[in-house]
């Protein structure tokens, strides 16, 4: 008798440790990913913000070239591992970190079609392609270019998606 119930007591015990562990982990997880998102969009966001009040009001006030501002943009492209885009209002693509054959003299600037900053109004960021941009799914930040109270333009910083997904795994498993 004492033997069942030692093994009765047991068994319900090792039985309540994994479905308290699952249930833990399939209800935090979730909020875990979203929480983790949002902070890296947040991170993202002030960063964006930073290159509007810097660089690009130093381009906008004809303090740098276009040029400068490509590698300006480039350099911290690569530091933060993330592809930064420099659109003007209406969604053409001024300079674009991600390309290589940068020329200034080139004008002639791709649009980005169904740009609307309208769709971010509930939050700064989205997750998806942005308007086919993309091949995968990325972490969409936007930052408004602000200058003489107008807006004259976005930042948008883009992350691969499995990128932070990873990071949140990683995260939760440890």
């Amino acid at each position: 008798m004492k033997r069942s119930l030692f093994l009765s007591l047991a068994l319900g015990f090792a039985a309540f440790y994994v479905a308290s562990f699952l249930c833990t982990y399939c209800l935090i997880a979730p909020d875990v990913e979203k929480k983790a998102i949002s902070d890296e969009a947040d991170a993202l966001y002030d960063e964006g913000y930073s290159i509007a009040n810097t660089f690009v009001s130093y381009y906008y006030n004809q303090e740098i070239t276009l040029g400068e501002l490509y590698g300006q943009i480039s350099v911290l492209s690569q530091y933060m591992d993330v592809t930064i885009l420099v659109l003007n209002s209406t969604g053409n693509v001024i300079v674009d970190s991600s390309d290589p054959d940068f020329d200034e003299d080139d004008l002639s600037f791709r649009s980005i079609d169904g740009f609307d900053a309208s769709d971010f109004d509930t939050g700064s960021y989205n997750v998806g392609d942005f308007y086919a941009a993309f091949d995968t799914p990325m972490l969409n930040v936007l930052a408004p270019i602000t200058f003489d109270y107008q807006v004259r333009g976005y930042i948008t910083l883009h992350k691969p998606y499995s990128g932070v997904v990873s990071d949140v795994n990683s995260m939760v498993n440890r």
